[in-house]
C-alpha cells in the first residue's frame, strides 16, 4: 500500500467525482430505495415499538455499506458488520479509548476487534474482485471505483495472515 499522503491525494478527487456523478448517484438511489423500503416494511410488520434512533442508524449503515462496498458484499456481511460498525462508532466516542491504550478498556478491545475483522474482510474482497474482474467491472460501488481507477497501483497481492495478537471481531 502506498503512503497515506499519496493514497489520500489519489482517492479524495475520485470520491469527489463519484459523489458528483449523476449516473452513479442514480444507481445508488436505485440500489438503496429497495433496502429502505424493506426495512420500513419490516418495522411496520413488527407490531411492536421500534427504537427510531437505533433503527434508522442501522438502516443508514446498511445503505452506506451498499454504496461503499456493493450489494454482494453487503448481502453477505451486513448481519455481522452493521452492529459492528455501530458498536465501533459508539466505542470511538468513549474517553477511555482516547486516554488509555486500547487493551485497557472493553471499548478499546472492541475497536481492535472490529479493525481486525475489516483487515480480514477487505483483502478477501480485493482478492475476489481481482480474480474475477469481469464480474465486478460494471459495479458502481465506491470500492469498485477505487479498484478500477487505482487498484493496480496500490494492490500488494493476496492477503497476508492477520498480525499476531489481532483477533476476529467479537461484537
Amino acid at each position: 500500500m502506498a503512503d497515506n499522503a499519496s493514497w489520500t491525494g489519489t482517492t479524495l478527487p475520485l470520491f469527489r467525482d463519484a459523489l458528483n456523478d449523476p449516473v452513479r448517484l442514480e444507481a445508488w438511489k436505485k440500489q438503496c430505495i429497495p433496502v429502505a423500503r424493506a426495512q420500513f416494511k419490516q418495522w411496520a410488520d413488527f407490531g411492536q415499538p421500534v427504537s427510531l434512533f437505533r433503527s434508522v442508524s442501522a438502516l443508514a449503515v446498511t445503505v452506506l455499506l451498499h454504496i461503499f462496498m456493493g450489494t454482494e458484499f453487503t448481502d453477505t456481511h451486513a448481519e455481522e458488520l452493521v452492529p459492528m460498525v455501530r458498536a465501533y462508532e459508539w466505542a470511538l466516542q468513549k474517553p477511555q479509548v482516547k486516554v488509555l491504550p486500547r487493551w485497557m478498556s472493553e471499548e478499546g478491545k472492541l475497536l481492535e476487534a472490529a479493525e481486525a475483522r475489516m483487515e480480514q474482510l477487505i483483502p478477501e474482497e480485493i482478492q475476489k474482485r481481482v480474480e474475477n474482474p469481469g464480474k465486478y467491472q460494471k459495479n458502481v460501488d465506491w470500492f469498485q471505483t477505487l479498484m478500477t481507477r487505482v487498484g493496480r497501483e496500490h494492490y500488494d497481492g493476496p492477503p497476508s495472515p492477520p498480525p499476531p495478537g489481532r483477533k476476529q471481531a467479537q461484537i
